[in-house]
């Protein structure tokens, strides 16, 4: 929340700062974007690799424990599971990306801002690059929210069949 805070006096400091120049009201736009792109990244911070790489070792450990899978009580619910490990395998690796991008666009909404503050771009250029960014940002942001949600699913589908899985060694 403090962080939150400090994004927005910030901005504010920015867009007092920008009003003098000619290219102000498109540096409010990227500092709106900037503001955005860092808000979302700290909604998505929730992805934990270690939690995920614990997970992962628990499934394949079980899965290799489970025996025979001819058995159809447990063959239906054994390829589901053995899935799972592929899935966060892909998650972890849209992370990666996820963050890369985000530094990336970060660095060059601040660039962009910079550019414009200085008039060193200006009109219709300035324009078609503000657009490109933000173009850029709505993807991150829609892939953080994907990332997010896919792993919120895999980790009940986990849950529930570890359970089934457990059990069944157990038994």
């Amino acid at each position: 929340m403090r962080f939150l805070f400090h994004i927005i006096v910030i901005g504010l400091i920015m867009i007092s700062y920008s009003c003098n120049n000619p290219n102000s009201e498109i540096l409010i736009e990227i500092n709106r974007q900037i503001n955005r792109l860092k808000i979302e990244r700290l909604e998505y911070a929730n992805v934990d690799s270690l939690k995920i790489a614990t997970i992962r070792k628990t499934i394949k450990s079980n899965y290799y424990k489970i025996g025979d899978l001819a058995k159809d009580s447990i063959k239906s619910i054994a390829m589901p599971y053995s899935h799972l490990d592929k899935s966060f395998k892909q998650i972890i690796r849209m992370d990666k990306i996820i963050r890369m991008d985000y530094r990336k666009t970060i660095s060059q909404l601040h660039d962009l801002y910079i550019d414009a503050e200085r008039n060193i771009i200006d009109g219709r250029g300035l324009k078609n690059y503000f657009d490109e960014e933000k173009r850029i940002t709505e993807s991150i942001i829609q892939r953080m929210q994907f990332n997010s949600q896919r792993l919120e699913s895999e980790i009940t589908k986990f849950d529930s069949l570890n359970t089934i899985i457990v059990n069944h060694l157990n038994n």
